[in-house]
This record gives structure tokens, sequence and C-alpha cells, in this order.
């Protein structure tokens, strides 16, 4: 028989069009809304042949800087902090078998 494995997901984080935390996300669902809009008026949209999208707007990217210079790695790095947070885990204080045994899983 196979053995298997328990995974324990401990903290979340949300960047979403309807909110860039877990609670603001988490109630505006409640609320029934969806973050789906027209992209049409949109300047960075210009020519895909899309005509809606969940646009992300309002988000401070500078916040969260990285050496990469990227939008990806900033909302990672938020995600991250924010998933660390609601977990109550600090990095600098787990040994390394803990460091070890602790992963971040970003998913769309």
């Amino acid at each position: 028989m196979a053995t298997r494995r328990r995974v324990l997901v401990s903290g979340i984080g949300m960047v979403t069009p309807i909110g860039h935390d877990t609670p603001t996300t988490w109630n505006a669902v409640l609320q029934g809304k969806h973050g789906i809009t027209s992209i049409s008026h949109l300047p960075e949209f210009e020519g895909v042949n899309c005509q809606v999208a969940g646009p992300l707007q309002g988000f401070d990217f500078d916040k969260h800087p990285t050496s990469f210079n990227s939008k990806i790695y900033s909302l990672a790095m938020a995600i991250s902090e924010q998933a660390l947070r609601d977990a109550d885990l600090d990095c600098h204080m787990l040994t390394e078998f803990e460091k070890r045994r602790t992963g971040i899983v970003i998913a769309n």
C-alpha cells in the first residue's frame, strides 16, 4: 500500500480583482462580486482579442519590490507575505529542518 503524505495549509494570501487580501476578497465573494469587466477601454489591453477580463486595479506593486523588477514577482511576494502572516510564521525563527519542510504554493 502506498504511503499517504499529509499536507497542512496554515496560511492563505490573495491578491485578486475583488480584493488585495484574503478577508476583502472573501467578503466580496460572499456579496456576489466577481471582478469581471469590459477591458476594451483600457489602453494596456488594446489589440487584445478578448473583450472581458478580471484586471487587477489599484495594487501597489512598488510596495513589494523584487530584484527581478517584475509585476508577477511582486504579486508573488505580496501573496507569500500574507500567507506567512496568516500562518503566524516568522521565517527568521524557523529551524533549518522547518525551513526545508515549509513551502508556498502559488496558483491562479
